[in-house]
């Protein structure tokens, strides 16, 4: 029984579907209100394929959304999107419901497409949220396993968040651990390939992936076809990522082939804070200690024309980790995001220029056609009368059947806007 299409629909006589969000493997994401409380929701509907799998197929179809949802509700963090219910299958609907947060953000996915490669201290703090949420998942035993920008939420106030745990499992669950090498395979890392335990280090080269791709706007490893894809990620080096030093360094660690040479959750949280704030990182040791006592940075002392030093004490460098606020890109109200928020407007604006050059003649075309048809009283008889009008309103025609295309991605550009606009003034409201 598949339903997908069908909006308008109450779930469990509380959620109504109002509209589809998104679509992906493990189902479709509908936006939904829940009419007991009156909150706006996402509800994650999961339903097995019908004519492709047989009953055993289809369990463990239905385990994966059953140990998502365990997944996902055991995480309590403000960087992973929160459950709020779970609907599983019964007699009169085969399908399983996650009644999750609903962010009204766009992915970093999306950002990357629009607007391209991202500033190096902006990809930097981003790495930062998504390393938190990762060790929230990681101290329960649960590995990720599809980071990737298009389950990365961006809010206007630079807040992340990180979604879609489909695939995820419990590192320590032996129950599923034949599902075979699910995600998206440009940010699957080289063991996922090999028959070895999956580990938290799949994420940190996932997380290297995803940050290689804002701050260059392409993908390491990505190539035209999935077996050159699969041979760059198991033989081939990738590329420095053309960024600013510290986090081409630390992009480069993440991405090391084998798990043990890539850094540790705090080594790596160390280097993306001196790259968000443009600091030379401090000396962490394998165990994620500070291999100093005293954790600020010192400057020497400046030297006087003899060459003996001032009487000022050194200079202190803190160390500690800039909010995003105080990056100028990834706030809303600054010049850089309006600048952002301008583009699409001017995408808007010459798609429907396009979209008029078409319209405009077209709808002359047939006017006159039209009237050419009901005043002409020359001599032409019959059907001789009608055909110079007919073969303008076929060419009118086709004239605004082309100007439907153009007006209709100036549409979809000004969509989006209007909705980073509502969800940069809305959101603020429930931090």
């Amino acid at each position: 029984m598949s339903q997908e299409t069908s909006s308008d629909r109450l779930v469990a006589g509380r959620y109504r579907l109002t509209g589809v969000l998104g679509r992906g493997g493990m189902g479709v994401v509908w936006a939904a209100t829940d009419e007991v409380i009156g909150r706006q929701v996402a509800v994650k509907e999961i339903r097995a394929p019908a004519d492709e799998f047989g009953d055993e197929e289809r369990d463990v179809f239905m385990a994966r959304a059953l140990a998502e949802a365990r997944n996902v509700g055991r995480i309590s963090h403000p960087g992973v999107v929160a459950l709020y219910d779970v609907i599983p299958a019964g007699p009169d609907d085969d399908a399983v419901y996650l009644i999750m947060e609903l962010v009204a953000a766009p992915t970093l996915e999306r950002l990357i497409r629009v607007y391209g490669k991202m500033p190096s201290r902006e990809v930097a703090e981003i790495g930062l949220q998504i390393l938190d949420a990762l060790e929230a998942a990681h101290a329960l035993d649960v590995v990720h396993r599809d980071v990737k920008p298009g389950n990365v939420l961006v809010l206007p106030n630079g807040q992340v968040k990180l979604l879609d745990f489909g695939i995820a499992r419990a590192a320590t669950d032996p129950r599923l651990t034949q599902w075979g090498a699910l995600g998206t395979v440009s940010y699957m890392a080289p063991e996922r390939f090999a028959s070895g335990p999956i580990t938290p280090a799949v994420d940190y080269w996932a997380l290297g992936a995803t940050l290689y791709r804002a701050a260059t706007g392409s993908s390491p490893f990505e190539r035209e076809s999935t077996a050159q894809t699969l041979q760059a990620i198991i033989y081939q080096d990738p590329p420095t990522p053309d960024c600013d030093e510290p986090l081409s360094t630390v992009i480069t660690a993440l991405l090391a082939r084998d798990p043990g040479d890539r850094p540790t959750i705090d080594r790596a949280r160390a280097m993306l804070r001196a790259a968000a704030t443009d600091q030379p990182p401090p000396q962490i040791d394998d165990h994620g200690r500070p291999e100093s006592v005293d954790t600020a940075a010192t400057l020497p002392a400046p030297q006087l024309a003899d060459g003996h030093s001032t009487p000022d004490p050194p200079q202190e460098i803190s160390t500690e980790r800039a909010p995003i606020s105080h990056i100028e890109t990834a706030r809303p109200d600054t010049p850089a995001a309006h600048r952002r928020a301008i583009k699409p407007l001017g995408a808007a604006a010459l798609w429907l220029v396009a979209g008029l050059l078409f319209l405009v003649p077209g709808v002359t075309v047939i006017a006159i056609a039209a009237n050419t048809m009901l005043t002409d009283s020359s001599a032409v008889s019959g059907a001789a009368r009608f055909v110079g009008p007919t073969i303008g309103a076929l060419v009118g025609l086709a004239m605004l059947a082309l100007a439907v295309f153009p007006i209709s991605i100036s549409l979809r550009e000004l969509k989006d806007w209007r909705d980073q606009q509502a969800s940069s003034i809305e959101l603020p409201k429930n931090r």
